[in-house]
């Protein structure tokens, strides 16, 4: 209930004033808002009063005659908005009641935003923070390591699976990629194997065994078909895929714990949890991408036409071999998203600088 003849500090301007205000009082009656200066009085009738709220100020409140706008009042005091039997202020009341009800809901969704945002970034950061620590983890696995859990992994799908002897079709294959071979890392001794098996496929084991099948062997009808996979099955080995894939697999807290402390006890038992373990699984997209890279880098620094990747990716798409590639490790099954990955590669042999002036290979 607002108080009768209640005074408010305020200011009057004029055009006949000029730059200079009119300092004095503004108080209420029934019937009229009244200013009172040293020497100036103004009245306006509360049923021709205007009020708004300057923003464009340091939050005053403004008056004037609806009838003879010459006169402008105004007031810093926000009491006077506790005048609300003038219907005038009554409904700038309401006015700035909604709009700081806009404002907070505008505020509100800004921190939502801001929020999501926030984790949307520490989960990106944790991701790329997580994704080093696993390289560094998986770097730690020394070459005899590595050989050791591969050599075991190639005895356990000996069991399984049928392979050729060492033979003319062994000899000439390793001979085929002697180029591709030595583009990769000098240290890892390289073994290509030919699995006795109709499904067209290629995969790569720890310790860089490279392994065909058969059915890759009959589907390639230029040598750089065979090398492109091979390429991408070497990258595999030399980014370590599958010892990433398992530390991956343990947790961000043993991740963490053994990337600190170096526990080398912890990292055997992650990376060592059973060879199968490393050919029953299938790769991310992440690392298919990588290796699509690598492989591709592989074929350019040997000099070879890297089309062979694209070109047998392409039959491998098309190739009726679902029922016998079901009856394989994961890894050894065809790799997903194809037409994506494609799409990857033709791009980077557009941009690609030298286009000629390739290996030509012996069939």
């Amino acid at each position: 209930m607002s108080k009768a003849y209640e005074s408010f500090e305020a200011i009057a301007f004029h055009p006949d004033l000029g730059d200079q205000p009119l300092e004095g009082t503004l108080f209420f009656s029934a019937l009229t808002l009244t200013f009172r200066g040293d020497t100036q009085t103004v009245e306006i009738p509360l049923s021709q009063l205007l009020v708004r709220f300057d923003d464009a100020s340091d939050g005053r409140i403004l008056f004037q005659n609806s009838q003879q706008p010459d006169w402008t009042l105004t007031t810093h005091n926000m009491a006077v908005l506790e005048q609300t039997s003038v219907a005038a202020i009554a409904k700038l009341r309401e006015e700035l009641s909604q709009r700081l009800t806009r404002q907070e809901i505008g505020r509100r969704i800004k921190q939502v935003v801001w929020f999501c945002a926030g984790c949307t970034l520490v989960l990106w950061l944790g991701m790329v923070a997580t994704g080093a620590m696993v390289r560094s983890i998986a770097g730690r696995v020394s070459p005899e390591a590595e050989k050791k859990h591969g050599d075991a992994l190639l005895e356990e799908l000996a069991t399984t699976f049928d392979f050729l002897e060492k033979s003319n079709e062994v000899n000439q294959l390793t001979a085929l990629a002697q180029p591709l071979l030595q583009a990769g890392p000098a240290e890892v001794k390289w073994d290509i194997r030919i699995l006795k098996e109709e499904s067209p496929n290629a995969f790569a084991i720890p310790g860089g065994h490279i392994i065909v099948t058969e059915g890759l062997l009959k589907l390639a009808t230029r040598p750089e078909e065979l090398l492109g996979p091979m390429a991408h099955e070497m990258a595999h080995v030399t980014r370590k895929h599958a010892f990433r894939q398992r530390v991956a697999s343990a947790g961000p807290l043993l991740i963490l714990q053994i990337f600190l402390r170096g526990r080398s006890g912890l990292l055997v038992t992650v990376v060592g949890g059973g060879s199968a373990l490393l050919v029953n699984q299938s790769f991310s997209q992440e690392y298919e991408k990588e290796a699509d890279d690598t492989g591709w880098e592989y074929l350019v620094k040997a000099n070879i036409d890297p089309r062979g990747m694209i070109d047998m990716f392409r039959k491998l798409k098309t190739a009726d071999g679902a029922s016998a590639a079901a009856a394989l490790p994961k890894a050894c099954q065809s790799h997903p998203d194809l037409d994506k990955r494609i799409n990857r590669l033709e791009r980077k042999w557009r941009r690609l600088s030298r286009k000629s002036g390739f290996l030509q290979l012996e069939s």
